[in-house]
């Protein structure tokens, strides 16, 4: 008998093995950037009937929108054609605007100035000369943003996201604080690190972990990663300790698509495969399985499950484009220092992007196929019960 159980046991060990490796060779050899483009052309159909989705300024408006700005920044890191000449103007007539009616973007809210920074940056500007004040000066979203955060209580009055992102905006494009700066880098790191909670994760304001929040914070500690090795092993244990069996992360209480980009983006960032790293592949799946499991058939994202989500969407291509980098070799996601101008949308790009690969549902079945055939099933909690 106990003869038996060992055999049965090392039989269990030898598939899971073999599981983890054939799941490791697909999400190496997926096209993601086929992925994304599908994503995209789903998202145009829905949104705009096809037109390219930065035009409808009435559907996204620049600055108006974090789902529109995250879209541009998306699809401009993953090169895919746009019309990022008309979302930049516009970014930059509602940047002027604010700061003629209000002396600025968001009063309370230090991360809509980074997230524009960063879109700024994302499609080839400059974000610490974007625009001319009333007064005839010019409008530095990295020091006022930033640096030298105009916001009342600085970039974390609103939590630490505020930190994390100030951080992310300044590394994005290399940007320099000068001396006598209010904040600088020094500062943001270690306001970001003390909020490190006793269970290795952070949070957004208390000290339970946040699969999105830890995530986040990792990505922002990357370029500093030699001096703060400790706390990137505490955060990647915590987060390897919330992943859910099937390989997905939660908030909120609810597996989603957001938290587990997410977590797949620190990864990469961080040079970690999502979809071998041992830490990161349960026993009904990889962090990279999980992600792919929340796509719909037009290739678009649900946020829990069934119907496609504007914003899971919008990080589901973070995620992929995450991915692709970091298989091949490229610079990571909000390393933007090789960004340039993004490739402008044309009738024949656009063209070009339909015909190209193969369909999502393709993608879906074989991905599905890989998982059964290295004998895991996945069981997704409550899957369609949120929306």
């Amino acid at each position: 008998m106990r003869k038996t159980i060992r055999r049965l046991a090392a039989w269990a060990c030898c598939l899971c093995m073999a599981a983890g490796a054939v799941t490791a060779a697909w999400a190496q050899e997926t096209d993601y950037a086929q992925m994304e483009r599908e994503l995209v052309e789903a998202q145009r159909q829905q949104l705009t009937g096809g037109e390219p989705l930065l035009t409808r300024q009435d559907v996204l408006p620049a600055g108006q929108s974090s789902v529109a700005d995250w879209y541009a920044i998306a699809m401009a890191r993953c090169g895919i054609g746009e019309d990022y000449e008309t979302y930049l103007a516009a970014l930059k007539t509602y940047v002027e605007s604010a700061y003629a009616e209000s002396g600025g973007l968001s009063a309370n809210k230090a991360t809509e100035w980074h997230r524009v920074a960063l879109a700024v940056t994302a499609l080839g500007g400059d974000a610490a000369a974007f625009g001319t004040k009333p007064d005839g000066t010019t409008i530095d979203l990295i020091a006022d943003g930033c640096y030298d955060c105009v916001v009342e209580g600085g970039p974390g009055a609103q939590g630490l996201n505020g930190w994390i992102f100030a951080l992310l905006a300044l590394d994005a494009g290399g940007y320099q604080a000068p001396e006598g700066a209010r904040y600088t880098r020094e500062t943001i790191i270690e306001a970001i690190v003390s909020a490190q909670g006793e269970d290795g994760g952070f949070s957004l304001t208390g000290d339970a972990l946040d699969a999105d929040i830890t995530a986040m914070a990792l990505q922002a500690l990357v370029p500093y990663a030699d001096g703060q090795a400790e706390v990137i092993d505490r955060a990647l244990a915590a987060l390897s300790a919330a992943q859910c069996t099937d390989g997905g992360f939660a908030s909120w209480g609810a597996e989603n698509a957001e938290s587990t980009a997410q977590v797949v983006m620190a990864l990469c960032a961080l040079g970690i495969d999502p979809a071998a790293d041992e830490r990161f592949c349960k026993e009904g799946g990889s962090a990279v399985t999980a992600l792919l499991g929340f796509r719909v058939e037009d290739g678009s994202f649900a946020h829990v499950g069934g119907t496609s989500d504007a914003m899971a969407s919008e990080q589901g291509l973070q995620a992929m484009e995450a991915l692709r980098r970091f298989y091949a070799g490229e610079k990571r996601f909000f390393d933007m220092t090789d960004a340039g101008a993004p490739v402008q949308w044309t009738a024949d790009s656009a063209a070009a992007e339909e015909t190209a690969g193969v369909p999502a549902a393709v993608y879906m079945a074989a991905g599905a196929a890989v998982v059964v055939a290295a004998g895991i099933v996945i069981v997704r909690k409550g899957r369609g019960s949120h929306e």
